[in-house]
């Protein structure tokens, strides 16, 4: 993505008032004040921000919590967004040490180890955890990035087509060739439509609900379930893995 400036900027002379300084707000007045607008951002809050807000507590505001996501995913986004900004300094973000997820079982017995969802950087211990769930040694992480390629293969479909809306010619002839060939490397489990998320998952893990579910919870970020949302969803997941290994 690129932001053509010209001389004079296209929306020079022009005044625009953004309703909202969240992110969505903040960005969107960025590129409009780039363009040459005067901008007036409303923001009924005392600061800017959004869900990106915290509360402090504490005598001195020691104790910081944070108001809105407990993720940060696609660090390429927010690099790009800041060059669009006109930010001469590359982004640095540094990942969390802790995984994404300590991940708790309702009947685990008393003093099971939480599994820790982050097969990125934690690989052998995901490793044991879902070999644990599926009740022996084998074959199951094979099966795990069988899944993730096919979930990869959704991410890169599904992010320009549906999630930026760039169906130009260019965009469309380099990506769907690469998804349909994902769709039929293993038929019919990498088919990203036609079958749900959990159904998608119970080809590759037929034998453990528990594991279905700890890869498919991720759904529920959009408002849908697992059992009603299209396979194609497990695009999430791959944004998860990821964001972890590239920053």
């Amino acid at each position: 993505m690129e932001l053509a400036l010209s001389s004079p900027p296209p929306l020079a002379g022009k005044t625009v008032a953004v309703v909202g300084g969240g992110v969505g707000g903040l960005v969107a007045a960025g590129l409009l004040a780039r363009q040459g607008a005067a901008v007036t951002v409303l923001e009924q809050r005392p600061v800017a921000g959004g869900r990106l807000g915290e509360h402090r507590l504490g005598p001195a505001g020691e104790w910081r919590f944070d108001s809105g996501p407990s993720l940060l995913l696609m660090p390429e986004v927010y690099r790009e967004t800041f060059e669009l900004l006109g930010d001469p300094e590359p982004l640095e973000m540094s990942p969390v040490a802790a995984p994404f997820y300590h991940v708790f079982f309702g009947d685990d017995p008393a003093g099971t180890a939480p599994i820790q969802l982050d097969p990125a950087r934690r690989r052998e211990e995901f490793a044991a955890a879902i070999e644990r769930l599926e009740g022996w040694p084998g074959d199951s992480m094979e099966r795990f990035d069988a899944y993730m390629a096919a979930a990869t293969a959704a991410l890169d479909g599904g992010w320009p087509l549906a999630i930026e809306e760039r169906w130009d010619v260019k965009t469309v002839t380099a990506v769907l060739p690469a998804f349909a060939r994902s769709a039929l490397r293993n038929f019919p489990a990498n088919l990203p439509v036609g079958q749900s998320h959990m159904q998608q998952l119970h080809r590759y893990f037929p034998t453990s609900d528990k594991v279905r579910a700890l890869l498919s919870f991720q759904d529920l970020y959009v408002g849908l379930s697992p059992y009603e949302a299209p396979a194609v969803f497990s695009l999430l997941q791959a944004m998860e893995v990821q964001s972890r290994a590239d920053l």
